[in-house]
């Protein structure tokens, strides 16, 4: 998860100079994703449910199909912007409805890769959320980490110290 924010950061800032060129809006829909952890939607990234949301809340997610031409070669593309975005529906239908079938488009692509493009660069929202939810998480796991490392060692050191005070005992004895 934190390689794919970071990735989501890299590509939206790198985006913003990409060179660019129009494109033609094929196809668009919403696709409708069940919540299975009892998120709602918002327009940056998932916030946690407020009362009476259930589990089972739905997310709704644009998607945006393109086509466009580099140097005569035909490319497609759905990438709205970079950074997953789910939406309650209303703000799904906004982003549909700014690009209309058959209408005129920008789009920013990758001078090396051009299959590589986007409707919206920049940095989003979501991708920031993520990548900073990623990092407290790794944080987190490399935290706990340490510490069961340091109990494990020093229970390791007073188990090896009984074993050495057992052994003394005995030869006494």
């Amino acid at each position: 998860m934190c390689v794919l924010s970071i990735g989501y950061i890299w590509n939206g800032i790198e985006s913003t100079s990409w060179p660019n060129v129009q494109g033609t809006v094929l196809h668009t829909t919403i696709e409708r994703f069940p919540s299975q952890d009892g998120m709602r939607a918002s327009s940056i990234s998932y916030v946690p449910a407020y009362g009476g949301m259930s589990a089972s809340s739905v997310i709704y997610f644009p998607v945006i199909n393109y086509q466009y031409f580099v140097d005569n070669k035909e490319y497609f593309g759905n990438c709205h912007a970079f950074g997953e975005h789910y939406y309650g529906y209303d703000d799904a239908k906004k982003v549909v409805d700014s690009f209309p079938v058959g209408s005129q488009t920008t789009v920013y692509y990758h001078l090396r890769t051009p299959q590589k493009s986007v409707l919206k660069p920049g940095l989003t929202g979501g991708a920031i959320i993520k990548c900073c939810l990623s990092i407290v998480f790794l944080m987190s796991g490399i935290l706990m980490y340490v510490m069961w490392s340091r109990q494990y060692t020093r229970r390791r050191a007073a188990l090896k110290l009984r074993q050495k005070r057992l052994q003394e005992r005995r030869k006494m004895i």
